[in-house]
């Protein structure tokens, strides 16, 4: 009983930890994929190539690993924090009694910044979605703004942990670029320390192995993870979602966009207020009883209340 309510269960394919603070999606073996890579790498430059830039150049060596500590350690929050937090899941909606004799329009036309836009109804979650949601199939929720489900960080990246997300990619490129200047530099010193180009060369692959695993592996990661960065920063100066790009939903005009400025502002330090686990997670009859955000209209008992 104990274990129940700290993970209880929901009614989609999400997994909830510590008594409803912490969903998650399905897919764990890439999260800890990614987690394991990211602690063992940050390892290999903690305990093998910091010591010898501090050996050898002592300040140089303290002003790296000042910056990389604290880098390193934002970049880990934020994976944690985009790995668990709520994406922004709109809570399920009692089911309907279906009417078999009438029908309902299945879309809402509203108008915003003088474009129309589409509210969806969701067979799933029995609810129109907000403009920008959507329902993701992995996670089989519908997500506030949702953007992509991420398998790297083993959850849905939507309008509550967008931020954090860009705040995990930015600093993991920024971490990238340390541990390829660490690498260079113990790379270049024990060269030069060798005497001759042969001997340094010999003296590299003897010395340096685990540095040049780590420029190998870090290589394909750092074009990965640069090229997303700047993905999201068209998004941003667009207020746009990847969802919404690859679908071209706004290809005359963006209702959403606030120009640069405002885009960056709303997506950086725009309301993160918080979720909506405990009602995710709440039996039907509390449901009911303690219906979710009013803005969720319309609530109908039959589907006739809709027919057109």
């Amino acid at each position: 009983q104990s274990m129940a309510s700290f993970a209880p269960r929901t009614p989609s394919r999400s997994r909830v930890y510590v008594w409803g603070y912490c969903i998650t999606g399905p897919d764990r073996a890439f999260y800890a994929f990614t987690l394991s890579l990211f602690v063992v790498l940050s390892l290999i430059v903690y305990i093998y190539v910091t010591p010898f830039i501090i050996r050898r150049l002592p300040v140089l060596g303290i002003i790296f690993i000042i910056i990389f500590f604290f880098s390193d350690t934002f970049c880990l929050i934020n994976l944690l924090v985009t790995a668990y937090k709520d994406p922004g899941i709109i809570p399920r909606q009692p089911s309907i009694e279906e009417d078999p004799f009438r029908h309902f329009k299945r879309t809402i036309d509203v108008k915003i910044n003088g474009v129309t836009v589409q509210r969806k109804y969701c067979e799933t979650c029995n609810l129109f979605r907000p403009p920008r949601a959507s329902h993701c199939s992995v996670c089989d929720n519908c997500v506030e703004e949702f953007d992509h489900h991420c398998p790297w960080v083993g959850n849905c990246v939507g309008r509550r942990n967008y931020r954090f997300f860009l705040s995990f990619i930015f600093s993991l490129l920024f971490n990238c670029f340390l541990a390829y200047f660490a690498c260079t530099v113990h790379i270049v010193t024990i060269w030069i320390a060798g005497g001759s180009f042969i001997r340094g060369l010999l003296w590299v692959l003897l010395f340096c192995n685990l540095s040049i695993i780590l420029v190998i592996l870090l290589l394909p990661i750092t074009c990965l993870v640069g090229m997303l960065v700047v993905f999201h920063i068209l998004l941003i100066c667009k207020n746009s979602t990847t969802y919404e790009h690859i679908r071209r939903q706004y290809r005359r005009k963006n209702p959403f966009d606030m120009g640069v400025v405002g885009n960056c502002i709303y997506r950086f330090c725009g309301d993160c207020y918080s979720g909506n686990t405990k009602y995710f997670i709440s039996t039907r009859e509390e449901r009911e009883v303690y219906p979710p955000v009013s803005f969720w209209p319309p609530k109908v008992n039959v589907y006739s209340d809709l027919a057109q």
